[in-house]
């Protein structure tokens, strides 16, 4: 609903609204009295980091319907103009926009936009908030949490990584305590670390907002873990020992290369071929059914001198996660299947193999 750059006290880049018809226009707000949504996120942010610059997307109506296209338009134009961090206080729960959004999300991100987005303030899982390529962030409810602070969240199930305190004080009013205004503050914090830490991967992000948190522990497998692999799109399958079949059809993914290794020289062939397919993908697949222990870590680091993303699909039956995790590699994202049994739970059950 655009920022009241009267009541922000500073004017905004560029206020743009997205129109039912796709196409873009000026918006501004003639109000100075006007209390907008817009306008409390913006000066959350501004509250906790002053030192950016502020551009505004209005895609909802006035009377607060959306079109999930529109949004699907105003993250590219993000895209297009520059914009490293965007805040999103909207999402669908409709499971026909699922894949279509998630294709949408993975291909922004990996363009390098930064998406911090509020969950469903009814704890309905909430897309883009529950995607591994975002940041989602949930409002603190049982009071223990002051002015600029946040925990990570245990055991995600719903995606939603950190929880964040909302009750701001801005102009002597308090804001209400809703997931809306305790993304922002998150936002904020990203954009300290992109500016004073120059950081732009996103799992780095993850893993330093972690390390900020009030709950840190340094005994975490810290968002290397994902329970969920739904930010692969690009991907290079690699069959150790044999090839299986890749059951893809629940997944917005593109093959792009497919090779077959032994499993004593997997790292060398890995190796040549990541960087024969470099430009193409954000994922290496490992199917296998007998890869010896230290190929996992030893696969993570190769994955992550090319910085892409590892799924291991096997029928590795121990029970010990330091035999597949590199905590070393924490610029990329890792999946297996044995993270179901540690706590860590997945949103989708389907299965990725069937054997031949």
């Amino acid at each position: 609903d655009g920022i009241n750059e009267y009541l922000l006290g500073e004017p905004v880049v560029q206020q743009l609204i997205f129109n039912e018809d796709f196409t873009i226009d000026a918006y501004t707000i003639d109000s100075p009295e006007r209390i907008t949504h817009g306008t409390i996120c913006a000066g959350i942010i501004k509250h906790y980091y002053p030192e950016i610059y502020m551009y505004s997307l209005k895609i909802l109506s006035d009377t607060l319907r959306g079109n999930i296209q529109k949004l699907y338009s105003a993250l590219e134009w993000c895209v297009q103009n520059d914009i490293q961090v965007v805040n999103i206080s909207l999402g669908s729960h409709c499971s026909a926009d699922l894949l279509e959004t998630q294709r949408v999300i993975n291909k922004v991100a990996g363009q390098g936009l930064v998406i911090v987005s509020a969950a469903s303030n009814h704890d309905y899982i909430t897309y883009p908030a529950s995607f591994s390529n975002v940041i989602g962030v949930k409002r603190e409810v049982s009071n223990t949490l002051h002015e600029g602070e946040f925990y990570l969240n245990d055991n995600i199930i719903d995606g939603i990584e950190f929880t964040a305190f909302a009750r701001h004080h801005l102009n002597g009013k308090e804001c209400s305590n809703s997931n809306s205004f305790a993304a922002p503050m998150i936002t904020a914090k990203v954009c300290e670390l992109i500016g004073k830490s120059h950081l732009t991967n996103l799992q780095q992000i993850k893993l330093m907002l972690s390390k900020m948190a009030n709950n840190y522990r340094d005994d975490k497998h810290l968002f290397i873990c994902y329970a969920d692999p739904d930010w692969i799109s690009d991907i290079l399958v690699c069959y150790v020992n044999g090839k299986c079949k890749l059951d893809n059809r629940n997944l917005c993914v593109n093959i792009h290369g497919e090779i077959v290794v032994p499993a004593e020289s997997a790292y060398e062939a890995v190796d040549a071929a990541l960087l024969a397919y470099n430009e193409n993908i954000e994922t290496l697949v490992v199917i296998s059914r007998d890869l010896y222990p230290d190929a996992y870590v030893e696969l993570q680091w190769i994955a992550s001198k090319y910085n892409k993303n590892v799924v291991f699909i096997d029928n590795y039956q121990g029970k010990d996660m330091n035999k597949i995790v590199n905590n070393q590699c924490t610029n990329i994202k890792l999946w297996h299947s044995l993270f179901k049994i540690h706590n860590i739970y997945t949103l989708n059950s389907t299965p990725l193999l069937i054997e031949e």
